[in-house]
């Protein structure tokens, strides 16, 4: 039965059967009569097909015949717990359907059956089954494959032809396959965590789906599978008597969190090795990429990137973004490497040979040992008197061995000597003359050498202020200054192409012409294992071909990555984030629920907005529409939209959730202290840090949460599906997001997020960029999204929460120290409130700042009189010149040589947290503390306002002091 309509019709016709003749054949099947106990399996049943007369049942069972293959029949009878032997059982079972009163029917009888009368129909099938069961009984004699349970033997399927009327049937040959045969396939598990058990279980479900088993030879062979400690566990558990609880059981037991993490850092460490084949090098990474859910064009880039050869011969294995393709070019890549290999060989012998055979001639030559002319001796060297000559450089005065030109050839040779071996190279006209060209996808210039310069006529160079990095090693150290730079046209391929060349004198350059990524935005370069050839074209280059080639130049100008970052630790970022690509396989299961004090429902109405503004608000909801941020709404609750800018000058949507606000059960949970955050920098000396773009956008909103985020626009109704900005539980319910996700390099201090601002500290370069890999992969698993325009990679400076953090020493943020002095005379309580507020955000960079602050604070007393006068404004001044001096702390660091410094007045008293650098030997302060004394604190005597003083120090210094000696 091979169709969903066979069994829609065997049900109607189960339906139309008499049901005394049902009863009868499912005790003849199932041994047991169909009671009240049973009628499950009664139910279960309804899988025969019957009809209604004699002719139709005829054509019905000639249809069941011709669609029934022995394979069917084997897996049901797996299911009826039979024994499946004959070959002549589908004849058999017909045989025995067909007998009795099992098949007949009768429209008039209602088969619907009722509890209520379950005691009479159980009587009443019993009265009629005896003759049914008698007579099944005969026939189950016959043939003994409905006598036992046993393991199901798999057969070759059968067929039926029909001949004439009636139904035949043909006997195929037999293919009988055993588990011995297929053995091999089946890769034994044995619990061991570098291989998940789940990869197993998919393995092992395409070889029982392509050998059809059943559920019980899944379950012997799987079991027959397991070996070591897997084994050891199947042995110690009971009831794994069907496949699907043994899957459930391994899949409990020995299920592992991949650290996808780890899969990524292992993926950029595995290199291809020196006698490891291309594609056996491919398929080990395909494997270990198996372990977690790495995208394909990742690892077609961590493949590439594993491939130990030179940019402008991997070129052909850019712009793919799929395993299929990229096999395809690895073939081609692979071929390439055997014929350059070939040719360097065949011309190796070359050479010998020609050396060789030349030997002879050249002892009957006559050759001169000054300047290596061969027609006369040394005696009559007309260059005699310059000295001998140097067959290095070709100048006269010294020999090879002392050739002061040797260290620089030499590195021109190693620069370019495999790069002449490989194919990607060819012959460009310049002008008159056919020159030698190089085709570098690494160089972001094109360059010329001084020869190719004077053979054009040497026109007028342009001065340039850049230096070229990579001439004559490897490792891109040596620098060199351009002769200049200029504008000329050169022709490939019947081609012409205006380009910009950089002049380099010749002895930097091993080939004529380089051409570099700006010759490619005006070429289609095509790669296969003849060479080259090009096509010019009026746009850059298909993105799909150079998108991997490209991605150096957008990333200079969009990340900012340290100056003093190295060169491989900046083409390791620059493919980081090149290839960063949110996939969201993971996620913390965090949702935002919004709780009401009062259900009572708000609603405002639509705010009027300038044309200009309505523009803008269609094409913000219409790209959160496409996002699935929001969604349309219906909902009682609303709340009205405001327009505003952000620093950047682009327009924000916000909407104003103020009443909302206040009627909202606030969720306590804890932001970050910024204080212990960046006590955690104190041996970090390089830093990254991550901005995450649209970070409240990343929470989902629970269902019956969504309608109370409802807000109005000109356009319509919508409610939020994620996290919006301006509810007040928004920050605490991202942070719990985000501290879920990055709960473990928390831990390990590897990265210390706060909200949406993530800094990424490192001691040194290394362990910083190892750091910052995990991190982005994390990101990328959790399918963060980030604002690479905010993010900054392995600075020895950087922002973070206010603080400029360099050198183990924290500063105020010059925007922070900026924004406070244009901060203008405040006039009103809220005014001073708001200026004490930002300026106290820094209070432990000034000295004595309660005393400085108190003509200010005192004006936010009670009951005290407003008034502006000298005090106020002196204080107000002197406030923003002392944050004005870029004040500098250092960060606490539990190994230095610890002291505190307190001191009081009648007016306040203050102290100091200051630490020895092991640098310079000075004391360096931490942190500066105070505080104005009370009423009652003004009476005390200048003794206690000491121990006063002493004792409030030791109270705020307490997390730094406890358990050091200072």
């Amino acid at each position: 039965m091979s169709k969903l309509s066979d069994f829609v019709n065997v049900r109607e016709n189960l339906r139309k059967s008499r049901k005394e003749c049902i009863l009868a054949l499912h005790k003849y099947v199932f041994e047991c009569e169909g009671d009240r106990k049973n009628r499950q399996r009664l139910r279960e049943f309804e899988g025969f097909i019957f009809d209604e007369c004699d002719g139709a049942y005829t054509q019905k069972l000639a249809y069941i015949k011709q669609n029934l293959a022995e394979v069917d029949l084997a897996s049901i009878c797996g299911v009826l717990c039979l024994n499946y032997k004959s070959d002549n059982m589908v004849d058999h079972i017909f045989q025995n359907l067909r007998k009795g009163n099992l098949l007949a029917a009768d429209k008039d009888d209602d088969d619907n059956e009722n509890d209520d009368n379950e005691e009479d129909d159980e009587s009443e099938d019993g009265d009629e089954n005896n003759d049914d069961e008698d007579e099944n009984k005969n026939n189950k004699n016959k043939d003994e494959g409905f006598e036992s349970c046993c393991e199901v033997n798999v057969a070759s399927g059968s067929n039926y032809a029909q001949e004439g009327a009636r139904q035949v049937y043909v006997q195929q040959p037999r293919f009988a396959v055993s588990f011995r045969d297929i053995e091999d396939t089946i890769r034994p598990y044995d619990g061991n965590e570098k291989f998940p058990i789940q990869n197993w279980i998919n393995d092992f479900e395409e070889v029982a789906a392509l050998m059809q088993w059943d559920d019980l030879q899944k379950l012997i062979y799987a079991k027959k599978s397991m070996k070591g400690l897997a084994k050891t566990f199947i042995n110690s558990e009971r009831g794994l008597n069907t496949w699907s609880r043994l899957k459930k059981a391994l899949s409990e037991e020995f299920e592992s969190t991949v650290n996808s993490a780890e899969v990524h850092k292992q993926l950029t460490d595995r290199k291809m090795k020196e006698k490891e084949s291309v594609h056996e090098y491919f398929l080990q990474m395909k494997e270990l990429a198996s372990r977690a859910n790495i995208d394909e064009s990742s690892l077609i880039s961590y493949v590439i990137d594993g491939i130990r050869d030179l940019s402008v011969n991997k070129a052909i294995l850019y712009g793919t973004e799929n395993i299929k393709q990229f096999k395809e070019k690895l073939k081609c890549y692979e071929k390439m490497r055997s014929n350059g290999k070939q040719e360097v060989e065949q011309r190796g012998v070359y050479k010998q040979k020609k050396i060789v055979d030349s030997v002879d001639a050249e002892k009957k030559e006559v050759r001169c040992f000054n300047c290596g002319v061969k027609g006369h001796k040394s005696v009559e060297c007309k260059n005699k008197e310059k000295g001998t000559k140097c067959f290095k450089c070709n100048e006269f005065g010294h020999i090879g061995k002392n050739c002061p030109k040797s260290k620089t050839d030499n590195f021109k040779q190693v620069n370019t000597r495999i790069l002449r071996e490989s194919v990607m190279h060819k012959k460009v006209e310049v002008g008159k003359y056919n020159f030698e060209a190089l085709f570098d996808t690494g160089s972001k210039f094109n360059i010329i050498t001084n020869k190719v310069y004077m053979s054009i006529g040497k026109p007028t160079l342009q001065s340039v202020n850049v230096c070229l990095v990579g001439f004559g090693d490897s490792k891109g150290e040596n620098k060199i200054k351009p002769m200049g730079s200029v504008k000329h046209e050169i022709s490939i391929d019947n081609e012409k192409y205006s380009l910009n060349f950089m002049v380099v004198p010749d002895k930097y350059l091993d080939v004529d012409i380089l051409l570099g990524e700006d010759f490619c935005a005006k070429a289609t370069i095509t790669i296969s294992a003849h060479g080259l050839s090009f096509k010019k074209t009026e746009k850059d280059i298909c993105e799909d071909e150079v998108k991997l080639l490209k991605i150096d130049i957008s990333n200079d100008e969009s990340l900012n990555i340290g100056e003093n970052a190295s060169i491989d630790a900046q083409n390791t970022i620059r493919g980081l984030i090149g290839n960063y690509k949110p996939i969201k396989s993971k996620s913390p299961n965090i949702i935002m629920n919004i709780i009401l004090k009062d259900e009572t429902p708000i609603y405002s109405t639509p705010r009027r907005l300038p044309l200009a503004e309505r523009y803008k608000v269609d094409e913000i909801i219409e790209q959160w529409l496409k996002d699935g941020v929001i969604e349309h709404s219906n909902s009682e609750f609303c709340s009205p939209i405001v327009l505003v800018k952000k620093r950047d000058g682009s327009p924000r949507l916000c909407v104003d959730f103020r009443k909302i606000n206040k009627v909202m059960v606030k969720d306590r949970f804890p932001l970050p202290l910024i204080e212990d955050q960046l006590d955690r920098l104190q041996n970090a000396k390089i830093f990254s840090t991550i901005d995450l773009k649209n970070g409240f956008f990343h929470v989902p909103i629970a269902e019956t949460s969504k309608k109370y985020t409802s807000f109005i626009t000109h356009n319509g109704q919508y409610q939020f599906c994620k996290v919006p900005f301006g509810l007040s539980n928004s920050p605490s319910v991202f942070q719990k997001y985000i501290n879920a996700i990055f709960r473990e390099v928390t831990r390990r201090g590897i990265a210390l997020p706060y909200i949406d601002d993530i800094i990424v500290p490192g001691d040194d370069e290394k362990e910083a960029l190892n750091n910052l890999i995990e991190v982005i992969n994390i990101c990328k698993d959790y399918g963060l999204e980030i604002n690479l325009k905010k993010c900054n990679f392995l600075k020895q400076k950087v922002e973070f929460l206010g603080y400029i953090i360099e050198n183990q020493k924290i500063s105020p943020s010059p925007n922070k120290v900026d924004a406070l002095k244009k901060y203008k005379m405040p006039k009103t309580i809220k005014q001073v409130q708001s200026f004490l507020g930002l300026a106290g955000y820094f209070r432990k960079f000034i000295p004595n700042f309660s005393l400085v602050a108190k003509p200010l604070s005192d004006l936010v007393k009670q009951n005290k009189k407003f008034e502006i006068g000298k005090e106020q404004v002196v204080a107000f001044e002197t406030l923003k010149k002392l944050l004005g001096q870029n004040p500098v702390l250092s960060i606490f660091n539990q190994n230095f040589e610890t002291e505190v410094h307190t001191d009081a007045s009648i007016d306040g008293y203050g102290a100091v947290l200051l630490q020895k650098s092991p640098d310079d030997g000075h004391l360096h302060p931490v942190y500066y503390m105070s505080r104005k004394t009370t009423d009652a604190e003004r009476k005390y005597s200048s003794y206690e306002l000491e121990i006063l003083a002493v004792i409030e120090a030791l109270k705020k210094f307490r997390v730094y002091l406890l358990g050091l000696h200072f």
